[in-house]
């Protein structure tokens, strides 16, 4: 069922409870991954939201999802079964599974290993994917860290998965604002941005020159981290924890930037605190903006919020308050 919500925003949901089921009852998004698969909690949801597009992530240890390596295909099936063994895979609501789709390992390398690695990868997933849509489900690829790989990856060391898969995941995080980096790439080198929120585009104009309408992308982790400025990964409601001189720079650019006339920047530069979290008007800012860009690209299915519902250690990146009641008012009106 298309949603005519003028909006792509889903919810990556950490945890079960009756605050996260009021967000979902409140806000109905059409796309909803999980890595927590309580079977009561799921199929409330399921009889709830007949049409919603539910995710799946089961979470592995780095150290875990690394063993692919040694034998791609046999991991990817293995990883498949263990999926298909859950409770929740078992069960249905009214002739339909819980879960729609399954992703395959979660940010498991960067861009900068081998070629050999990300091959083997490719093997991998195929291998996954095969499985799991035997079993009638979706899976999704990729989900690499904010910031990693291109199109040239895609295309080059992934035939098998972009040949076998639908749906390519992206996670896109930036800080204090979402379109910093993009914004200030265009002001200082012309490179057309979408290094950090929009790599998504990046990638997909060259993946779309070559398998055209093939591919759906789905943002399936999207918010802010100080880990893209070299900081710890916590979110819009952690205080800096870089040194102030870092963040004094960053207001710097994002002051240059609102002098720029091609930049619509409206946000107060010294609203960004050194010793403060971000304001919620600041990051809702940045959430409009970047759904405003996502409305552009009609293969985007949804940006999954990064956290509802959060658990440890996550807690600076949680959704549930302000910025859910801002988004259903901005969904009401």
């Amino acid at each position: 069922q298309e949603s005519t919500v003028d909006h792509k925003y889903g919810f990556h949901v950490n945890r079960a409870g009756g605050d996260v089921l009021d967000a979902i009852r409140r806000l109905k998004p059409g796309v909803i991954k999980s890595v927590e698969h309580d079977v009561g909690f799921w199929r409330e949801v399921r009889t709830m939201l007949p049409y919603v597009f539910l995710i799946g992530r089961l979470v592995l240890t780095p150290d875990e999802q690394d063993q692919f390596v040694h034998n791609p295909v046999g991991s990817g099936r293995a990883f498949a079964e263990r999926i298909l063994r859950l409770e929740v895979n078992q069960t249905t609501v009214r002739g339909r599974r819980v879960f729609d789709a399954w992703e395959s390992y979660n940010e498991v390398f960067p861009e900068s290993e081998p070629a050999d690695k990300k091959k083997r990868y490719d093997d991998f997933q195929v291998a996954f994917a095969e499985l799991i849509k035997q079993e009638g489900f979706e899976p999704i690829a990729m989900n690499w860290a904010t910031g990693n790989m291109l199109g040239d990856d895609f295309l080059n060391y992934f035939v098998g998965t972009m040949e076998t898969y639908t749906y390519l995941g992206f996670h896109e995080y930036d800080w204090p604002t979402m379109w910093r980096l993009h914004w200030q790439n265009i002001m200082e080198k012309d490179e057309g941005g979408m290094w950090l929120a929009l790599r998504y585009r990046r990638v997909m104009d060259q993946v779309r020159k070559v398998y055209g309408d093939k591919h759906r992308a789905i943002i399936t982790e999207c918010g802010m981290t100080q880990g893209v400025i070299h900081g710890e990964d916590v979110g819009p409601w952690h205080t800096p924890t870089v040194p102030p001189a870092q963040v004094e720079k960053i207001k710097t650019v994002l002051r240059a930037l609102k002098e720029d006339p091609r930049f619509d920047v409206k946000i107060d530069i010294d609203q960004i605190r050194v010793d403060e979290p971000i304001p919620e008007e600041i990051y809702w800012d940045s959430l409009v903006w970047y759904n405003g860009e996502l409305m552009q690209d009609d293969y985007v299915l949804a940006a999954l919020l990064f956290v509802v519902g959060a658990i440890a250690p996550w807690h600076s990146f949680e959704h549930l308050g302000g910025i859910m009641d801002r988004l259903e008012s901005f969904q009401r009106d």
